[in-house]
């Protein structure tokens, strides 16, 4: 009898030993865990990507260049007269995140769309991560600079209005980027993507203000940081843009008081400005998912944000006095599906 007991108790140990190199091997090779994009804390900026890495994780290329951006590699200041260069700065939203390949985002979209179009180089230069609202923006920029560009746009939305640091951050706890890659692939698996799996069986703990009435919930609180954003940009003769960017539960109610707010800070400083309402709208309507959650979007959400900033960018260079481009932008409208 104790015979058997031991030979069954061998034999579990061996199955769960087996298990555990099974899904160890799935985790890393398979799903490509293990080797999450890292970030370091900053006293000013709170915190940032490592620069000049890559990783491949759920099949998808993830790349940040030399300046902490999601995108190429590119020099700080132009290489040619001819260029147009273009900042987009937000947060997880044009990050994109871990299910979004590189190729997908719609930073590099537009700027294959640009680049054919206006048939001259084209660089774009992504700065963002996940949860950074204007302050932590400010500090990037105050840091690094604007890389010569031609054009900032700031993509923002409901929750970054009242999104301020608050650098007691604990990347991999109270942030979910991570500081250091963990021992065990399948320790990530469990731990940080485990609960997501089962949100749909018993539901997120996630809060939204979305459906609050007009001029509840959000105060805008970061108005004067955005203010110093727009300073600081318009004092190098760079021209500032704002695109609003809708979340999921927003989409059938008017305009809140974060929206309304962002006009009035754009008319203020006399900016373009654009909101993603009516394209997404249209695309829900014709049946299109946009969105992995109520704010971030999937793969088709970064065509739509894509084509929102190219209208943006197409109004911005109509009103410039460059002729050559002028011609070719003067027809030209965002793709349409």
């Amino acid at each position: 009898m104790k015979k058997n007991t031991r030979t069954i108790f061998a034999w579990a140990l061996i199955a769960i030993l087996a298990c555990f190199i099974a899904a160890e091997l799935v985790s890393r090779f398979a799903l490509g865990l293990g080797d999450p994009p890292l970030f370091k804390l900053d006293p000013e900026i709170e915190y940032l990507a490592l620069p000049d890495r890559d990783y491949s994780r759920f099949g998808n290329d993830i790349s940040y260049n030399a300046y902490s951006m999601r995108a190429d590699q590119f020099p700080q200041m132009k290489s040619s007269s001819e260029e147009l260069r273009i900042i987009v700065i937000g947060d997880s939203v044009i990050n994109g995140g871990s299910r979004i390949d590189q190729r997908e985002l719609a930073t590099e979209l537009l700027k294959e769309r640009l680049q054919a179009r206006l048939k001259q180089p084209v660089v774009i230069g992504n700065i963002s991560a996940s949860s950074w609202g204007p302050a932590n923006q400010l500090a990037y920029m105050r840091r690094f600079g604007l890389f010569d560009a031609d054009l900032v746009i700031l993509v923002t939305h409901s929750q970054d209005v009242d999104d301020e640091p608050t650098f007691d951050s604990v990347l991999g706890v109270s942030q979910p980027m991570a500081a250091h890659p963990p021992t065990l692939a399948s320790y990530e698996l469990i731990v940080r993507y485990g609960p997501r799996a089962l949100e749909p069986i018993f539901g997120s703990s996630e809060s939204t203000d979305s459906d609050l009435p007009e001029g509840t919930g959000l105060q805008f609180t970061t108005r004067p940081v955005m203010d110093q954003i727009a300073a600081y940009v318009l004092k190098t003769g760079t021209d500032l843009g704002i695109l609003y960017h809708i979340r999921r539960k927003e989409l059938p109610l008017p305009p809140n008081s974060a929206e309304n707010g962002l006009k009035s800070f754009s008319s203020d400083h006399d900016l373009l400005i654009r909101t993603t309402t009516e394209r997404y709208t249209q695309l829900k309507e014709a049946g299109k998912s946009l969105y992995q959650d109520d704010i971030h979007l999937n793969a088709e959400g970064q065509i739509a944000l894509a084509d929102e900033l190219e209208a943006l960018i197409l109004t911005w260079l109509r009103t410039e006095t460059q002729p050559s481009v002028e011609d070719v932008a003067e027809d030209a409208s965002p793709a349409e599906d």
